[in-house]
Order: C-alpha cells, then structure tokens, then sequence
C-alpha cells in the first residue's frame, strides 16, 4: 500500500481499493485514530476485561465457602451454663473452665443460664473441668477439678452443689424434674423433702 502527504493529512490505499487519510494535525503529532488504536491492542488487555467477572465470582465463592470449612473443622460445640445449689447457704459465683455461671441462691437453680462453655464433641475418655466458687459474701474462692460423665447428646452443663459437699456436673439436654435426669431421689432435691417439678406437675 502506498502512501503520501497531503493537504488532508496523511493518504493511502486500504486493503480493499480505497483511500483513506489521517488528519494533517493527527498525523503531526503522531495520534492514532481509534480504529488504528483497536488493531495495535494487545491480546492480553482484551483477555484481562474479559475475564474480570470470573475472577470476582470466584472472590465470591471462595469467601462464601469459608465458614463451612470452618465449621467443618470443629472439634467443639458451645454450650449453655446452669446452676443447682442443694446447699442452705447462697454461693457468691461460680465458674467452670473460667467460664462465668453467676450467683446461685441457697436452695434454688435452674433457672438462668449463661453462655457459653465449649465441649469437645463428641465426649472423650477421662474429660474434666474445673469448678470454682465463692462463699455467700462472694469471698474464699475455691476450686475443684470434676470429671464430666459420658454424654452423647447436647444441651447445658449443669453444676450441683450438694448438700454433703460433694460437686456433681453433667452435660444434659434434661431439665431436673425430668425422669431421665442424671441426678436421681433425694440428691435431685433442691429443698430437702420436696421432689423437683416441673411445669406440668400438679
């Protein structure tokens, strides 16, 4: 194709016969005309807008995902916290594992719960907590070191304070009056002499 300067700019022949001119200002100063700026775009450039979206759908995807991944990790489930003092003195607070379970009123329990507690999942041979406690003037903090029973369902860990001293804990989606709570007879009493109720009792 040949080509020459003219009054119109730049001239030559197109591929098909026809003549075509680029602007003597263009020309001067070297500017392409938007079909010559499309013909000398990289592939590359073309690629990278075209793919822009994909990438973003992934971005999503990818983050949509974590949380499952996460969860799918866990070895652990939180629980709910709950009290029972069998004792005629109140217990300042108490803790399990650090975990704050509140104050409990002497011969009353049950009926908060505070959150939360994490469990392995599922139970696991020789698995113990710490309990600790403060007197009625929320003072003489002490702890013990307590196995938990086997439990193959959740639902709350509950801590007994009993009467003779002793510290029962059990995780148990149970509530005391029911028959197949893990505290039975008359260590299931709060009050000494009167058998736990429940709701539909008369």
């Amino acid at each position: 194709m040949g080509r020459h300067l003219s009054s119109a700019g730049i001239c030559g022949m197109g591929s098909h016969g026809s003549r075509r001119c680029l602007g003597a200002g263009k020309a001067a100063l070297g500017i392409r005309t938007d079909s010559a700026f499309k013909r000398h775009r990289r592939p590359s450039q073309e690629r990278t807008v075209k793919h822009t979206p994909w990438t973003a759908w992934g971005i999503a995807i990818l983050l949509g995902l974590l949380p499952c991944l996460a969860a799918c990790g866990q070895e652990s489930v939180g629980v709910n916290l709950v009290g029972y003092n069998h004792t005629d003195k109140d217990i300042g607070h108490f803790t399990v594992d650090g975990s704050e379970g509140g104050f409990l009123q002497a011969n009353r329990g049950g009926g908060g719960f505070a959150c939360c507690i994490d469990i392995p999942k599922p139970w696991k041979p020789g698995m113990t907590v710490t309990v600790g406690w403060t007197d009625d003037y929320d003072e003489n903090y002490q702890e013990r070191r307590l196995p938990v029973p086997r439990y193959a369902k959740y639902g709350d860990m509950a801590v007994h304070f009993l009467r003779n001293g002793q510290i029962k804990v059990f995780v148990t989606m149970y509530a005391l009056w029911h028959p197949d709570y893990p505290l039975k007879g008359k260590e299931a009493e709060l009050t000494p002499g009167v058998p736990p109720t429940g709701p539909f009792d008369k």
